[in-house]
């Protein structure tokens, strides 16, 4: 029985600056429409282009008119499916969810969508899109609606394509390069192709394309977070009167671009590294943590939230712009994350192989952290490094990291820091996650101090010679004592270098 791939399921969830599935989809076709000819889409809704009016005359003529020579712009609205079969014996219903895949006619490459599971429904409204560029005619649409189990493997529920084929489409009585296209397409059993198992609504938006290139996706940039109340009482969040402070949660980002930018870039297990050798080379410690990432970013348990980023401001609103330190892997389908700190089971919950499902290799890994920058157009900035110990990825790939989150956030100021870099031990004092107490508490001394001898620098002329000798002394006997607290504190892992991870 195959196995879908591994993609965003969630459960809606109203959030701050979050972009529901309605207005990202008005956000998308605009967004589309702004990069494939907005002047003539304008001069259209004004009618005052004779081009334009002398065209449409030419059309109503039937006269034809020739495909675009890049391709067309297309964006797939998924609206709802209906009458579902039942899948579930104990309540009679289904938990359905839509894999949508866009295939070229010389099938160069296959482009994936999946949209978030609805439980218990067998009429599901989807509302969600997906934009594609420089899409070929003859290019085969297709649908699959899976059911959601928890203890077996999905199930394919029904399948249905469609072909795009812009030039057999009539719109108005005439041929059109631009248009939209409502299709109510007939699903039918996996095995047994002519059991009609419901139907699935699409909207196909479609214009041509100006520049040239391949076939990719555009987006949207979707995102799921899980809420694990259960591991948060375990690290000590007990407010529970705020989701985001009692639990602790995980983040998977469903990039686009990520096979364009990284290609055949991969990183392996550390195999010189002894603690990556106990996880990989111990099935057991394999499975509890399959386990863990299980547990961890289910779904169907818990609190979850799903949405849309647009740009780098939605970027840094979700992740609740403040100084914090997350670990990260990317892997083929998604960037996964959460929030790491010196604490034991906060450090435990946020391992590379963990957000790994266990893989022995992946795309990339570090860690990244989020600090205030007044330059910054979005008003922060994103710091990403390649520290992991298990994964141990090469220095000259960090460029990569970069590219991809200014391909997928328009406007996001990006650094990237190698993991031997002495610059990375100052980003961590900056985050207070990062440290442990005792290191946490010696950075904010010393931030103190250094804001009292800035306040006091101005008035120091003044004073008399002895009394500036007598704080000179106990000045360079505080610088002692803060170089040896200093030390120390450097010699704590949980300070440094993560080589844990």
């Amino acid at each position: 029985m195959p196995t879908p791939p591994d993609s965003p399921p969630a459960s809606p969830c109203a959030a701050a600056k979050m972009v529901s599935n309605l207005l990202s989809f008005d956000v998308g076709l605009a967004r589309c429409s702004s990069e494939s000819g907005s002047e003539e889409k304008g001069k259209e809704e004004e009618g005052a282009g004779e081009a334009i009016e002398e065209k449409e005359d030419e059309e109503e003529e039937g006269e034809e008119v020739p495909p675009p020579q890049h391709g067309y712009d297309v964006l797939v609205r998924i609206v709802r499916a209906t009458d579902l079969p039942r899948h579930d014996w104990w309540n009679g219903r289904a938990d359905p969810y839509v894999i949508m895949r866009a295939t070229p006619p010389d099938n160069s490459g296959e482009h994936q969508y999946r949209t978030r599971t609805h439980f218990r429904d067998l009429n599901p409204e989807y509302d969600e899109f997906f934009e594609l560029i420089n899409v070929p005619e003859a290019t085969c649409l297709s649908a699959e609606v899976w059911d959601k189990d928890i203890l077996t493997q999905d199930d394919v529920m029904g399948r249905a394509s469609w072909v795009f084929v812009p030039q057999q489409l009539k719109q108005n009585k005439r041929h059109t390069h631009r248009g939209v296209v409502p299709l109510k397409l007939q699903l039918h059993h996996p095995t047994k192709p002519q059991k009609e198992v419901g139907k699935l609504e699409l909207s196909v938006h479609y214009q041509p394309s100006l520049a040239a290139g391949s076939t990719r996706m555009l987006g949207p940039v979707r995102f799921t977070q899980c809420f694990s109340p259960r591991a948060g009482f375990v690290m000590g969040r007990w407010n529970w009167n705020d989701d985001s402070t009692m639990s602790f949660s995980v983040w998977k980002l469903f990039l686009v671009q990520i096979p364009e930018v990284f290609g055949d870039v991969r990183h392996r297990w550390n195999q010189d590294y002894a603690k990556a050798a106990q996880i990989y080379r111990n099935p057991m410690v394999l499975q509890g943590i399959r386990t863990q990432h299980a547990a961890l970013y289910a779904t169907h348990l818990g609190r979850a939230r799903c949405g849309v980023l647009c740009n780098a401001a939605d970027f840094f609103a979700a992740f609740g712009g403040q100084r914090r330190y997350f670990t990260y892997s990317l892997m083929p389908d998604s960037f996964r994350c959460s929030e790491t700190g010196a604490q034991f089971f906060v450090d435990l919950s946020s391992k590379h192989a963990m957000h790994a499902n266990a893989s022995e290799e992946v795309l990339f890994a570090g860690e990244f952290c989020i600090l205030p920058d007044e330059d910054a157009a979005a008003g922060y900035r994103l710091i990403l490094d390649n520290n992991s110990g298990t994964f141990a990825p090469k220095k000259e790939h960090l460029p990569l990291m970069k590219k991809l989150f200014e391909e997928n956030f328009p406007g996001i100021v990006c650094e990237t820091v190698d993991s031997q870099d002495p610059k990375l031990k100052e980003y961590h004092k900056q985050c207070p996650s990062r440290l442990s107490a005792e290191a946490a508490k010696e950075a904010a001394k010393e931030v103190s101090k250094d804001g009292k001898e800035l306040s006091t620098r101005g008035s120091a002329g003044k004073e008399k010679s002895g009394k500036g000798s007598s704080k000179k002394d106990k000045s360079s006997k505080g610088s002692a004592d803060k170089a040896k607290k200093g030390s120390s504190a450097d010699e704590k892992p949980a300070g440094g270098e993560d080589t844990s991870k």
